[in-house]
């Protein structure tokens, strides 16, 4: 049996300055869509392979690879480091908030 959470129910506080809160709402919101591309850009990659449509035009899948590889690291750089932040920001509060207790 679960043994009752002695910490649910009880509220964490959080300060996180006005850009703090709009880059992380931004980027809380960027990620789901940006993954969503990414899983498209695949599905296409892997749909092209099998049906043999990139067989003549190798520098097409290279393209592809290279401009989706940067795109993903610009987004784990910006939106990825927001959230990031957010999390230590959320460790640290918990951090805090228990030892109040």
């Amino acid at each position: 049996m679960k043994q009752p959470d002695p910490q649910q129910g009880r509220s964490l506080s959080l300060e996180l300055s006005p850009a703090e809160h709009a880059a992380i709402l931004l980027a809380a919101d960027e990620i789901p869509y940006q993954i969503h591309h990414a899983a498209t850009i695949f599905e296409f990659l892997g749909v092209g392979h099998s049906l043999g449509t990139f067989d003549s035009k190798p520098d097409v899948i290279i393209s592809i690879c290279k401009f989706a590889g940067r795109a993903l690291r610009s987004i784990a750089d910006t939106e990825g480091n927001h959230l990031s932040d957010l999390a230590y920001k959320l460790r640290k509060s918990k951090e805090v908030n228990h030892d109040e207790a």
